[in-house]
């Protein structure tokens, strides 16, 4: 398998995660691995445009508004 095949399969399995989940991995997993990889490959400047592209058209398939990790804050108005 050529690394431009597997390119291709991890954004075709992502791609089924968040189509699924509405979010990327957040546990432990090989595919979070891959998407922190390639988020640190974006932030150096050595991703390929084309790679980049496909790899931000996925995660604008992401669904902001839902928690999913982490604390939840909670707003307190408090009242004098």
């Amino acid at each position: 398998m050529t690394n431009e095949e597997k390119w291709y399969a991890f954004i075709d399995e992502l791609k089924s995660y968040v189509a699924e989940h509405r979010h990327f991995p957040n546990k432990h997993t090989n595919l979070l691995s891959k998407v922190k990889y390639t988020r640190k490959k974006m932030n150096n400047g050595t991703l390929e445009a084309w790679k980049k592209a496909m790899f931000l058209e996925v995660a604008g398939m992401r669904d902001m508004e839902e928690h999913c990790g982490g604390r939840k804050k909670e707003y307190v108005l408090f009242q004098e």
